[in-house]
């Protein structure tokens, strides 16, 4: 089971603010970076996970200067976005951790894998670099800061303007992604029909669903697409994806595809192919059935509520 600790899921209260969230993280050893009022400083494991899960878009910040690490390079600053996230908790309590990864070209053209990941039971929160060879995506070199949450490793959440209400049906959703919305999706595997077995808790989101839509037949987004099934019923197709770090230094692409029918089902298709051979090596082959609005959130920030109505449907420009 373990082997899969990188990224098990696709990838509710009110805001933290006033609810155990802080302003500050304390010294002000985050560098050049100063709490501002735009963020929410969430200052322990539990405060991050409560912040996942409502959708809010959250961002790790490692002091290096302040964790353990085999760095020869300096005391770096790294700022992740935790998009995508995952949350795995196992029935036994023997795991629960965050994981998060981010993919980047940096100022000499390498390109750069962050994984990063915060674990319940120590309190410790975790990022690795790897640097990938852009010829054979083999490992050129792996760096590793081991810090404590709030003290080196700082979560920090956006207090205003976040992705707060909820998208219940399918044209709720349509008429939003169609509209050009920002939409956030949060995966509650557990509460699926058929969840993973061996996990209280699979957990995981995304914010990125932008997308460019293309005429062709079909509507088609880079991030999604709308079409119809064999049935000739309509259906939304979502995706995202991340490059992640097994053990034993194996790299993988993790895909998570949701079709979203019209009746609020969503079938949930998660792979993890290895970047060598290409195999799918994702442990469970079967689907996930889910629900919207209860086992899959999607959220936008408040605002006009964009029903699909028969009237805005007829004068959608992308139609």
């Amino acid at each position: 089971m373990g082997i899969f600790r990188v990224f098990l899921l696709f990838s509710l209260a009110s805001p933290l603010w006033g609810q155990g969230g802080c302003d500050d993280p304390g010294p002000t050893e985050v560098g050049s970076i100063r709490p501002r009022l735009e963020v929410t400083y969430l200052r322990n494991y539990g405060e991050l996970v409560i912040a996942l899960e409502q959708g809010h878009h959250v961002t790790a910040i490692f002091n290096s200067r302040l964790c353990t690490g085999d760095s020869e390079d300096g005391d770096p600053v790294m700022v992740v976005p935790l998009d995508p996230w995952s949350r795995q908790a196992t029935t036994d309590g023997t795991m629960d951790f965050v994981t998060f990864n981010h993919q980047l070209i940096d100022g000499d053209g390498n390109f750069v894998l962050i994984a990063g990941s915060a674990e319940a039971a120590t309190g410790n929160a975790t990022a690795i670099l790897v640097n990938i060879n852009t010829m054979n995506a083999s490992i050129v070199q792996k760096t590793t800061y081991n810090c404590k949450i709030n003290e080196g490793a700082y979560f920090v959440q956006k207090r205003y303007f976040h992705p707060s209400e909820s998208l219940t049906s399918y044209l709720q959703l349509r008429g939003a992604l169609l509209n050009g919305e920002h939409v956030t999706s949060v995966g509650y595997g557990e509460r699926c029909s058929n969840p993973f077995p061996g996990y209280r808790i699979a957990q995981g989101g995304s914010f990125h669903l932008q997308f460019y839509i293309q005429k062709i037949g079909r509507l088609r987004f880079l991030s999604f697409w709308i079409g119809t099934d064999d049935a000739g019923e309509e259906y939304i197709l979502l995706e995202y994806s991340s490059l992640a770090l097994f053990p034993e230094d194996s790299l993988n692409f993790l895909s998570i595809q949701m079709k979203v029918r019209q009746n609020g089902r969503v079938e949930i298709v998660n792979s993890a192919y290895d970047i060598q051979t290409w195999e799918n090596e994702y442990p469970f082959a079967d689907p996930l059935q889910c629900d919207i609005d209860v086992s899959v959130g999607f959220y936008r920030v408040p605002g006009k509520i964009f029903l699909q109505s028969a009237r805005s449907h007829q004068t959608s420009p992308y139609e």
